[in-house]
């Protein structure tokens, strides 16, 4: 048994299905957004119509689905959490596990033109629990005052969302996945276990 990450756009259909019969128990998809104008915006390469697509053809070839969702990425509006929770409900089905972050710029991201996310980065670091980052205001948009309160909002409505979905502790997860196919249940009992 294994897992991996993946993107949500499957080219070949027939892949989900040729991964779970080797092994394959979960993916884990870096979809960050229900969005198409965040997913444009952050360079994904796949639509949210694409990633849904993905999301089903690994569901119903038995694999179980962890998806990432970003909250506060620069640019995103009312409007774009608002696609994101709609794009949840309405994919829940085939979604297992979700797990909810923040958008913040990392030191590693430095390498590259800021102004391409459409953020200008502020001469100081900031620090919290994942670790060092780059406070940064949107061009013609909101300060890192306005961008931080709008992340707390964004990241609460993504968590209530998630809240109303089947999902366990991200410690029991991986534990919980293996533990059941290892026993030669299947998805369908993960998720009632879950």
């Amino acid at each position: 048994m294994w897992m991996a990450n993946a993107r949500p756009h499957f080219t070949n259909t027939e892949l989900p299905a040729i991964m779970r019969s080797a092994g394959c128990v979960m993916l884990t998809f870096a979809l960050e957004s229900g969005s198409d104008a965040v997913l444009k915006r952050i360079s994904k390469g796949f639509t949210a119509g694409e990633s849904s697509q993905s999301l089903k053809l690994a569901a119903n070839a038995g694999i179980v689905n962890l998806i990432n969702v970003l909250s506060g990425s620069p640019h995103e509006t009312s409007e774009d959490v608002a696609a994101t929770l709609k794009y949840l409900k309405r994919n829940r089905e085939n979604i297992d596990f979700i797990n909810s972050h923040t958008s913040f710029t990392w030191p590693s991201m430095m390498n590259y033109d800021p102004r391409r996310s459409g953020v200008r980065l502020r001469n100081t670091q900031g620090f919290n629990l994942i670790g060092y980052f780059h406070p940064y205001d949107e061009i013609g948009g909101r300060t890192w005052e306005e961008a931080v309160k709008f992340k707390e909002w964004s990241i609460v409505q993504t968590e209530k969302a998630v809240q109303n979905m089947k999902s366990i502790d991200y410690s029991e997860r991986d534990i919980s996945v293996f533990h059941i196919f290892n026993l030669g249940y299947d998805r369908k009992l993960l998720k009632q276990y879950c």
